[in-house]
């Protein structure tokens, strides 16, 4: 992902091997500062406040 599009968003981005319980670590910078979120792979809807946890 090179820039965000005009309402903020990012996307699309290459197709990567994952299963469910895998855990990846997103990650965004811009100009000094990065902001980072944890994501589940788990059916249904991920979680508002417990992405990585259990």
């Amino acid at each position: 992902i090179r820039n965000a599009n005009p309402d903020g968003s990012v996307g699309p981005t290459q197709p990567l091997r994952a299963d469910l319980n895998d855990q990846m670590v997103v990650s965004f910078q811009r100009d000094d500062q990065t902001a980072s979120t944890c994501v589940r792979l788990k059916d249904g809807a991920q979680s508002g406040t417990s992405y990585c946890d259990p």
